[in-house]
Formats: structure tokens, sequence, C-alpha cells
């Protein structure tokens, strides 16, 4: 009997086994090819995103370049009206003081010449009565 079993068997594989194994087979193979056009599909997304995101940045890095040259330029002139106002400013009082100095020693020469003569004439004074 055993001679028989092993020639039944040596005969083929029962239809129903032969159909699992494929429809496994197919069930796995569908499986990994489903996730591997999810993959490239996700990658894809991810790519546009980059690309999304790299115009952004971009977008944005030359509207702040744009700002801060106007800004830069904003305080340029800026800085340049404040050094002519200071120039201007120095040369003011480069004159207030000249005229100011003058003024001082017009009034030393007036006070000088006046206590000259209040000192000749208390000597005057001096020699009369002593």
């Amino acid at each position: 009997m055993m001679l028989q079993t092993k020639a039944a068997k040596g005969k083929g594989m029962n239809p129903i086994v032969i159909s699992t194994i494929i429809a496994a087979a197919s069930f796995t193979l569908t499986i990994f090819s489903a996730i591997y056009l999810n993959q490239r599909h996700v990658d894809k997304l991810v790519e546009q995103l980059e690309k999304r995101f790299e115009a952004r940045i971009t977008g944005l890095a030359q509207t702040l370049e744009a700002r801060i040259a106007g800004l830069e330029r904003t305080m340029e002139s800026r800085f340049t009206g404040l050094e002519r106002a200071m120039q201007t400013m120095d040369a003011r009082i480069t004159r207030l003081e000249q005229n100011t100095n003058a003024r001082f020693e017009k009034m030393e020469q007036i006070m000088n010449a006046r206590f000259h003569a209040v000192e000749s004439r208390l000597d005057r004074i001096e020699q009369i009565a002593f």
C-alpha cells in the first residue's frame, strides 16, 4: 500500500493547492506592485513640494533682498543728508565762534581803554592829592 500512496502522490498536486499557491503569489505580487507604485507617486509629490518650496524660498529671498536694498538706499540718503546738515552746523558754529571772539576782543579793547583812562585819572588824582 505504501507503494500505491507514493505513486498516487507522484502523479501530481491537488488543483486546490496549486490555485492557492498561485493566488497567494498573485496577491503578494499585487501588494508589492501597489507599494512600489505608491512609493513612486509619493516621491513625485515630495519632489513637487520641494520645487514649490524652493520657488517660494527664492521669491521670498528676492523680495527680502529688494527690501533690504531699498532700506539701504534710504539709510544712505538719510546719512548723507545728516552729514550735510552736520557740515552746515559746523560752519555755522565756526562763524558764531568767530563773531563771538571778535565781539569779546572788541569789548576787551573797549574795557581796557576805559580801565586805562580810569587808571590815568586815578594817577593824576594821586599826583595832585599827594
